[in-house]
C-alpha cells in the first residue's frame, strides 16, 4: 500500500492548472532570443566574433568534441537557423524541435569561446532545456499537435519548476553578493563611474551613496524575489 503522502505530492504535483502563464513566458522568452540573433549579431558582428579570430579558447570539459566556426558562409546559417528557431519557439511552431535546435545552436556557439562566458548565456540553455520537458505549447501557439493531453490544463510541476529555477537563480546571486566589495558599494562605484558622462543621470551616478543604494537595493531584490514570485 503506496504511502498517503507520496500520493498526495503525486497529485498535487499533477493537478492540472491554466497553461497561460508558461505559454506567456515562452513567447517573452523566444521573443528575447530572436531578438539577441537577429539585433545583436548582423553579419558584421558574427564576422568579428567568430570569423576573424584564429584562435578560440575552448572549455577544457568539451575539448574532446574539438569544436572549430563554421566556414563564413556555415556562421552566417548557423545564426539564421539558430533565429528561425528562436521564432518557432515564440510562435510554438514545432515547440520541442524548436527548443532542441536552438539549444544546439545556441550551445555551439557558448562552447566555441569561453572567454566569452555571461552567466546569462547559460542560463538560456538551462531554460531550453527545461521548457524541452514541459508544455509550455499548450497554449498561444501555433502547433500542428493534437493537444488533447492539455485541454484541461498542463501539470502544475511545469509552473513549479520554472519557479523553483529562478528561485534558485536570484537567491543565489544574492548570496554571491553578501562580500565586502559589494556591501561596500565598491564594484558598482567602478560600473557606474564607466557611465558617469551620460547627461542628467551623470553626477546622480556618481554620488556617494548611488553605489550603496544600488548596491543593497541589488541585493535585497535579489534574495527576495524568488520567493515573492511564488505567490500571485
Amino acid at each position: 500500500m503506496k504511502s498517503p503522502k507520496i500520493v498526495n505530492w503525486f497529485t498535487l504535483l499533477n493537478t492540472r492548472v491554466d497553461p497561460a502563464s508558461l505559454a506567456c513566458f515562452r513567447i517573452l522568452f523566444g521573443l528575447n532570443l530572436s531578438l539577441y540573433v537577429f539585433l545583436l549579431f548582423p553579419p558584421a558582428e558574427i564576422e568579428y566574433y567568430f570569423i576573424q579570430p584564429k584562435f578560440f579558447f575552448s572549455f577544457s570539459l568539451f575539448d574532446i568534441l574539438h569544436l572549430k566556426p563554421w566556414p563564413p558562409s556555415g556562421m552566417y546559417i548557423h545564426f539564421l537557423v539558430m533565429g528561425i528557431a528562436a521564432i518557432g519557439i515564440m510562435l510554438g511552431i514545432g515547440y520541442r524541435l524548436s527548443l532542441l535546435i536552438f539549444f544546439v545552436t545556441f550551445g555551439y556557439t557558448f562552447l566555441l569561446e569561453k572567454c566569452a562566458y555571461n552567466n546569462h548565456y547559460y542560463l538560456v540553455l538551462l531554460l531550453t532545456m527545461l521548457l524541452f520537458f514541459m508544455r509550455a505549447d499548450s497554449a498561444f501557439s501555433i502547433s500542428f499537435v493534437n493537444k488533447k493531453n492539455t485541454r484541461h490544463g498542463i501539470p502544475l510541476w511545469n509552473i513549479l519548476l520554472l519557479r523553483a529555477q529562478f528561485l534558485i537563480l536570484y537567491f543565489f546571486a544574492g548570496v554571491a553578493k553578501l562580500t565586502p566589495d559589494w556591501l561596500q558599494g565598491t564594484q558598482l562605484r567602478i560600473w557606474l563611474d564607466e557611465i558617469s558622462d551620460r547627461p542628467f543621470v551623470g553626477p546622480l551616478l556618481t554620488a556617494d551613496w548611488s553605489s550603496l543604494l544600488f548596491s543593497y537595493t541589488g541585493l535585497l531584490f535579489d534574495l527576495s524575489i524568488g520567493f515573492l514570485l511564488c505567490y500571485k
